[in-house]
């Protein structure tokens, strides 16, 4: 399987005004390319937070809850990304292409027979979304988010833009990374693009 991009929709895109109109922005934008977008938790992951720090849950738990955030958030970008599908696997992304449909991942299944990702807060969509990005062995991880930083910025470590265990995934990966102000339209050509603005790269 060759991809070109992951894409990981922020959950906070969920909460802007212009959410159903990014979400046609990024049909546009990734037609015709062999994508998959990976949803993040959005207001469906806060309500886990909640849940967590109210009953005090095991890490195991509120992780594995976090996670089905992502599938639900994934079910309303299947919805309103226009010609998009929800895939739970390679066959059903493979199919979605030759669908001429988006991919939207959800990844709950798929992640439950994986080895090596901490069950924990600090792991977050931005991380499996790395994780994904690496064992789908694509060229691009895309990282879309309601804001990014400035270019001035050399690194993000320590920072709230990526969660702190993005860094031990990024360095299993070897392909492109790149942060993206979401609330524009996205272009992947020799180099990312959101608006007029370049992304800013992290790797």
């Amino acid at each position: 399987m060759s991809v070109e991009v992951v894409v990981k929709f922020g959950g906070s895109l969920e909460r802007l005004p212009r959410f159903l109109e990014i979400c046609r922005n990024l049909s546009e934008s990734l037609r015709g390319h062999k994508c998959i977008v990976v949803p993040g938790g959005g207001k469906f992951a806060d309500e886990v937070r909640l849940c967590d720090r109210q009953w005090k849950l095991a890490a195991f738990t509120s992780h594995w809850m976090a996670v089905l955030a992502m599938d639900q958030f994934g079910y309303v970008l299947a919805e309103k990304v226009p010609h998009s599908v929800t895939a739970y696997d390679k066959e059903d992304i493979s199919q979605a292409w030759l669908s001429g449909k988006i991919p939207i991942f959800l990844p709950s299944n798929w992640l439950k027979e994986q080895r090596g990702i901490p069950e924990s807060w600090e792991t977050t969509s931005d991380s499996l979304a790395c994780f994904i990005a690496a064992a789908f062995d694509a060229s691009r991880l895309v990282l879309l988010k309601d804001n990014i930083p400035p270019h001035d910025v050399k690194d993000l470590t320590g920072t709230s833009w990526v969660d702190p265990m993005f860094f031990r995934f990024l360095s299993r990966y070897n392909g492109e990374v790149w942060l993206c102000d979401g609330r524009k339209k996205l272009s992947l050509n020799d180099t990312v693009s959101c608006g007029n603005r370049r992304c800013f790269r992290l790797q």
